[in-house]
């Protein structure tokens, strides 16, 4: 009995956090998927997880049943999405079928009952649940390098962990374009602008250029793998101060580009 009572008190719902590799495994495996809209200050999305989704029956249906996904707004990809989907209030619930038709849309927060009730009424075959949809499109190919520069940052120290060290110097060829990019390990120390994600390599080297025209900034490529997709971020400049970092963004978003300053210590995990 005791153990039962602690499987029971350990429940909770494995959220992805990748939005775009769960939609894929959704698409594939024909289960709906949610993104559910957060932040880290959001007092209701706290209760929501203290709460709601350590429900073990509710647990266990979304976990055996339903692709689920945190969407923290304050990250950039959570920021695209929060536009994209025109969220103003938190937290927001949005219910996908496996080909990405939005089925439902709840702004408020909402008990174990009403959200394993909400699931049930549209896991249903006529939503697609159950069917493996065709992918709509096929990605191209990924090159997969470690990091990027263009140029290395003028000034920067190298941090004593992980100095700066160059390993190749070579030219890519995509589509019917040649760019010449130097590949260097990148100090992961102080902090930089994200101003895209991307899961395609042809468009990183694209979005590169235009964005090294653009604002005249070293530039920085974080990869990152996440099972079979592989994202691309792409970061300007290396400031040693968070202050220097903010003030560059407002000048990125005052040319129309959305940014979010990041700590280059966060980015890579160990």
């Amino acid at each position: 009995m005791l153990l039962l009572v602690q499987s029971a008190q350990g429940a909770k719902v494995n959220f992805a956090s990748n939005a775009i590799a769960a939609k894929e495994t959704a698409r594939k495996q024909g289960k709906l998927y949610f993104y559910d809209f957060v932040a880290k200050w959001c007092m209701p999305c706290r209760w929501m997880d203290e709460t709601t989704y350590t429900d073990p029956e509710l647990a266990r249906y979304i976990n055996e049943n339903i692709i689920p996904v945190k969407i923290d707004i304050d990250d950039f990809d959570g920021f695209a999405l929060k536009k994209k989907y025109k969220v103003e209030a938190l937290p927001t619930i949005i219910l996908f079928s496996p080909d990405g038709k939005v089925l439902a849309r709840y702004t408020e927060s909402m008990p174990p009952s009403k959200l394993m009730s909400i699931l049930k009424k549209y896991n249903t075959p006529a939503n697609g649940q159950g069917k493996s949809v065709a992918p709509s499109k096929v990605e191209p190919k990924a090159e997969a390098p470690v990091a990027v520069t263009k140029k290395p940052t003028v000034g920067a120290k190298p941090s004593k962990v992980s100095p700066t060290k160059t390993i190749s110097s070579k030219t890519y060829v995509t589509s019917s374009t040649l760019y010449s990019i130097d590949i260097s390990r990148q100090a992961t120390k102080g902090f930089s602008v994200q101003v895209g994600s991307y899961t395609g390599y042809d468009n990183v080297t694209k979005f590169m250029e235009d964005f090294k025209d653009k604002f005249n900034k070293a530039l920085l490529l974080h990869v990152e793998q996440r099972g079979a997709t592989t994202t691309y971020k792409i970061l300007l400049g290396n400031f040693k101060k968070k202050e220097d970092a903010e003030k560059f963004a407002k000048i990125v978003k005052a040319k129309g580009t959305d940014c979010m300053v990041k700590d280059l210590s966060a980015l890579v995990r160990a």
